[in-house]
C-alpha cells in the first residue's frame, strides 16, 4: 500500500458498506503502487449483497462512486465489480487487491512497482471498442444518431484518460501514439461537450484508434508473458 493513499478508518468503511449493501470492498491499482500521487484516482473492487446487486442500476453504480469519494479524501473513485474487469487483468487485480471490508489489517510491505502494462491494455481495448462503433457507419451518423455520438464521446474520453498513467520512458518507445494529443482531446470532449468538434472525434475513432490497436498489439507481450501475470488457478471474489 502506498503510504499516501487516503484510506478511511475501519469504522467509517464499515458504516458505509453496511449502509450500501456492500459485502466486500478492496483497493487495488495505483493506491498500492509507488507512483500514486496527488492527482491519482482510487480504484475499488466491490462485491454487493445479492439483494442489492439484483436491484442496482447503472445510475446507482455511478452514484456510489460519488458517495464513496468523500471517504477517500475527495479523490476520484473508480468502482469495479469482479465480472466487469477485463479477462486479462481480473485474476491479477484480485490477487493484488488489499481487502478493506470486512476489515483485515493491510500487509506492511513497500508499494508495488509502477504498472504500465494494464493501462496500455485497457487503452487498447477502449480503442478497439471505439473503432468498432464506427464500423459500417459514416461521419454523417454522428449528426443523426443520438446513441452513437454520446457513446463514442464517452469511450474516446475514457481512452484519453489512460495516457497520464504512462511514463515518458514508455511513451518514447511508442512514438506512433500521440499521448499529448489524446489528453488534449479528452479535455476538449469534457469542456466543449455541447460544441464537440465531430470531425476530430470521427478522425480519432476511425484513424487514431485503429492505429493504437495495431501498435499496441505489436508492443504488448502475450497475456501469459506480461509483467506480474497471475498464473495460478482462477480466483473467486
Amino acid at each position: 500500500m502506498n503510504p499516501n493513499a487516503p484510506i478511511p478508518t475501519a469504522s467509517r468503511l464499515r458504516t458505509f458498506c453496511r449502509t450500501n449493501g456492500i459485502a466486500k470492498l478492496a483497493v487495488f491499482g495505483s493506491a498500492l503502487r509507488e507512483d500514486f500521487g496527488a492527482e491519482s484516482d482510487v480504484d475499488l473492487l466491490v462485491k454487493f449483497t445479492e439483494e442489492v446487486r439484483q436491484s442496482m442500476s447503472l445510475l446507482d453504480h455511478e452514484q456510489l462512486g460519488w458517495d464513496v469519494s468523500g471517504l477517500f479524501g475527495g479523490r476520484r473513485i473508480d468502482v469495479f465489480e469482479a465480472d466487469s474487469l477485463p479477462d486479462y487483468s481480473r485474476d491479477r487485480i484480485i490477487a493484488e487487491a488489499v481487502l478493506l471490508y470486512p476489515r483485515r489489517r493491510p500487509p506492511k510491505q513497500p508499494p508495488l512497482a509502477r504498472d504500465e502494462d494494464t493501462p496500455l491494455r485497457w487503452m487498447r481495448d477502449l480503442a478497439r471498442r471505439a473503432a468498432g462503433m464506427t464500423a459500417g457507419r459514416t461521419r454523417r451518423d454522428l449528426d443523426s444518431d443520438d446513441v452513437l455520438f454520446p457513446a463514442l464521446c464517452y469511450t474516446v474520453q475514457r481512452l484519453s484518460v489512460k495516457p497520464k498513467r504512462i511514463s515518458q520512458a514508455t511513451r518514447g518507445k511508442l512514438p506512433e501514439i500521440d499521448f499529448d494529443d489524446l489528453c488534449d482531446l479528452r479535455k476538449h470532449l469534457i469542456e466543449q461537450y455541447n460544441a464537440v468538434d465531430k470531425d476530430r472525434l470521427w478522425s480519432a475513432a476511425t484513424q487514431t484508434c485503429p492505429a493504437i490497436v495495431s501498435r499496441l498489439d505489436a508492443f504488448l507481450p502475450p497475456e501469459d508473458e506480461r509483467p506480474g501475470a497471475y498464473r495460478g488457478e482462477p480466483l473467486e471474489w
